[in-house]
């Protein structure tokens, strides 16, 4: 005789609720505690989550594979300046407890936790999670003050998401989408074929069913049913039937059920039916339309009359899916799911690489990092220099052009060779061109060609969604000849980067003040973070690695620039020349660096800036701040020589001598100085007899301005940016950084004939 149905209702709500409400929680240690929050999660919500998820048995298999991986851990260094600061990757306290713990249930939770967050977007999945469990409490005619905080849960789900990054699920969403996918095309092929003399279009609907099976989110309604029922769906499977209707999250049903749990599922998609498993079948998904999406769970000795049925409703929270694709391979998805084919493939990856590269050349020809420059400026009669060497001139764009077909072919997942073939041009490639995904493309090669440890990011997680937005920046517009607009400098590539690490939750102001954003367990950030000396500065590059910054435990997702200038009694320069406006400050090259400095900034971020203090003549010594971002910023303006042909290259004694060799102070300049070989009209010091004892040398020749302030990193970072605020670039003055493997000759020798050197 079977149980009335009313009865099981209230087995399946008591089998929810009672552990909820029935027994106090037990928490750990003090020391585990504190670790956990400052990781960002909280012990209570864990606990309330092992005892709604943990319920749920995991398949052996899975708990072994899972631990395996998820177990290791790590710290890197970020900086030499901020020590304090690591990236900490793999297992941290929320896996660590669950790991080592006697309590099946934390692991139970944090697998399935893990799961639903790779494919879910955090803040809506956390809004349902907590929602369905209120529902449910409230049914049960229980308070809600014993279910989930918002805020606590989504800290734990990005805690817990970020400790398992090393585990993904993408391979089993693969697996599952390419059966779906594979019983959808045989049939879809055997129906055209029977329906081919009736004209019956067959292609809509085939098409919709695709995108059912691609779209991973789960619908409110399962997610609450599935909450409810999966115990007894394990306990009961002789006497328990699970049918769900719905038009998406299919896949992610099949991994919950069948992979992680060991349920056997049965899906109907279409006139397609595909078995999960080797039965008994307790649990059928059915496709149907979104308004229709329902769960009803039926015994199965009277399915007639069912123990619960949801159905959706106007107020249901809608969880986003949060698709994504490794960056090895990403592109080549990206089209996939376009509709593009392989054939097409082949053609569009090197018309891409080939249209990047005519659009770097037209923009930026010459940047290609070594350059014969000939020689500008005369020196000493008596140089050894020789006049036809080549010298090093690195800019933001000089490594950009040679790694566009590499960047293209990883993005692709294709062999290198196969994209310097020479592109045909054929109608299908000539009309994707002016499509939005083409520009997106291109502007993706452009910012990840500025990768430095590409190579190492296989793995980095890039959002599909956040792509398709990307498409509407219109970073390149098509027309006839190619493509016009400018190419994406560093800080736009950055951008574009976290645009698809972050995914839905990205906006411009988030990243505006940052040198380094994380998300899913991986950080991006800017070349300066360990730069000592301006010329350290590779302007061109970006970071990824695997990790998200911590600070003694505590885990943020952001480092922004600390607080800026300081206020201070004389800051300002000494005016050199009026047009265009040439000013400096003096006494700079005394500077040191005396401290950096972490601090925090809303709940989020870190914050980091480094201060500088400089005397100047008995003057009260004056200080000024430096953030990582500023330095990125300033730094992408300049040039730098990096290296030269010259054999020998000088300390700073040396370097002084030289300078003073070449110069003629103002006192007994003549009017046709500027024309006198090898001779340079000094302006800082006014007059020669304080020579001696300053450090710095100000000097011209025509158009061309010298700034020598000291070979010491610390007074170049502020000489740096004290020429970076005159804004000269815009008048047409090349900035230009000597390196320490270019000697002070070949840096005046080669400078531009309009421009602004910091020796």
């Amino acid at each position: 005789m079977p149980i009335p149905v009313g009865l099981q209702l209230g087995v399946e709500l008591t089998n929810f609720v009672g552990p909820l409400t029935s027994t106090v929680f037990k928490l750990g240690s003090l020391a585990v505690r504190e670790a956990i929050e400052r990781s960002g999660s909280d012990e209570l919500t864990e606990l309330k989550l092992a005892r709604i998820l943990g319920r749920h048995k995991i398949d052996p298999a899975l708990v072994t594979h899972f631990r395996s991986i998820v177990a290791r851990s790590s710290h890197a260094p970020l900086s030499q300046f901020v020590k304090e600061i690591v990236l900490e990757s793999g297992s941290g306290p929320t896996v660590n407890q669950a790991l080592v713990s006697d309590n099946a249930a934390l692991l139970s939770m944090v697998i399935q936790l893990s799961f639903l967050a790779f494919s879910h977007e955090q803040q809506s999945l956390s809004r349902a999670l907590t929602q369905a469990v209120d529902e449910i409490l409230t049914e049960s005619k229980v308070s809600t003050r014993h279910g989930l905080n918002y805020v606590s849960l989504l800290g734990t789900v990005v805690a817990c998401q970020q400790q398992t990054t090393a585990f993904s699920w993408e391979h089993h969403y693969t697996a599952i989408e390419h059966k779906l996918s594979a019983a959808l095309n045989a049939k879809a092929h055997k129906t055209s074929r029977s329906n081919k003399r009736r004209r019956i279009p067959t292609l809509p609907s085939s098409r919709t069913y695709q995108q059912s099976v691609s779209d991973r989110a789960l619908p409110f309604v399962i997610l609450r049913a599935l909450i409810i029922s999966l115990e007894s769906l394990m306990d009961l499977s002789e006497n328990r039937l699970l049918d769900l209707s719905c038009d998406r999250g299919i896949s992610s049903i099949v991994l919950w059920c069948y992979h992680i749990m060991g349920l056997s599922v049965l899906v109907r998609v279409s006139d397609a039916t595909v078995y999960f498993g080797d039965g008994p079948y307790n649990i059928t998904i059915e496709h149907c339309s979104s308004t229709d999406t329902s769960a009803t769970l039926l015994q199965i000795t009277d399915k007639n009359i069912p123990i619960f049925t949801l159905t959706t409703t106007d107020v249901d929270p809608y969880i986003q899916s949060d698709q994504r694709r490794d960056t090895r391979g990403f592109l080549r998805q990206a089209f996939i799911l376009q509709g593009v084919d392989e054939g097409e493939l082949r053609e569009y990856a090197p018309a891409i690489v080939s249209d990047c590269i005519k659009h770097f050349d037209s923009n930026y020809k010459g940047h290609s990092g070594v350059e014969p420059v000939p020689p500008i400026h005369h020196i000493e009669a008596n140089s050894t220099e020789d006049p036809d060497c080549t010298i090093k001139l690195d800019s933001m764009y000089s490594m950009l052009r040679p790694r566009i077909t590499k960047t293209a072919a990883f993005l692709f997942d294709i062999d290198e060779v196969q994209l310097n073939s020479e592109c045909i041009g054929a109608a299908s490639t000539d009309r994707k061109r002016k499509s939005a995904i083409w520009s997106a493309a291109m502007a993706l090669v452009y910012a990840l060609s500025r990768v430095k440890e590409l190579a190492a990011c296989a793995l980095f997680p890039l959002s599909l969604d956040a792509f398709d937005s990307l498409t509407l920046d219109n970073h390149l517009l098509a027309d006839k000849v190619g493509f016009k607009g400018p190419i994406p400098d560093t800080v736009r590539s950055f951008e574009i980067i976290c645009k698809l690490l972050v995914g839905r939750l990205y906006n411009k102001e988030y990243v505006s003040k940052a040198f380094l954003i994380s998300s899913r367990g991986w950080s991006i950030f800017m070349d300066t973070v360990d730069a000592i000396d301006p010329a350290d500065v590779d302007s061109w590059s970006l970071h990824i690695r695997l990790g998200v910054p911590s600070r003694d435990g505590i885990r943020k997702s952001r480092i922004i620039d600390g607080m800026g200038h300081l206020e201070f009694h004389g800051t300002m320069g000494v005016l050199l020349n009026s047009d265009p406006r040439i000013s400096f400050w003096p006494g700079v090259g005394t500077a040191k660096l005396v401290g950096s400095h972490v601090g925090y900034h809303d709940h989020d971020a870190f914050t980091a800036v480094q201060t500088y203090e400089w005397a100047h003549r008995g003057q009260k010594s004056k200080r000024w701040r430096l953030g990582f971002r500023e330095k990125q910023e300033i730094s992408m303006n300049f040039r730098v020589y990096r290296m030269c042909g010259c054999s020998k290259l000088q300390g700073e004694a040396e370097i002084r001598r030289v300078l003073d060799n070449m110069l003629v102070w103002p006192a007994i300049v003549e009017p046709d100085a500027d024309k006198t070989q090898g001779k340079y009209i000094a302006k800082h010091p006014e007059y020669q007899k304080d020579a001696s004892r300053n450090p710095e040398r100000i000097f011209r020749k025509n158009e061309t301005w010298f700034f020598f302030v000291s070979s010491g990193s610390a007074a170049r970072w502020l000489g740096l940016d004290g020429l970076d605020t005159l804004d000269l670039e815009e008048t047409g003055y090349q900035l230009v950084i000597r390196g320490s493997g270019c000697c002070v000759q070949c840096a005046i020798r080669y400078s531009q004939s309009k421009g602004v050197v910091l020796l």
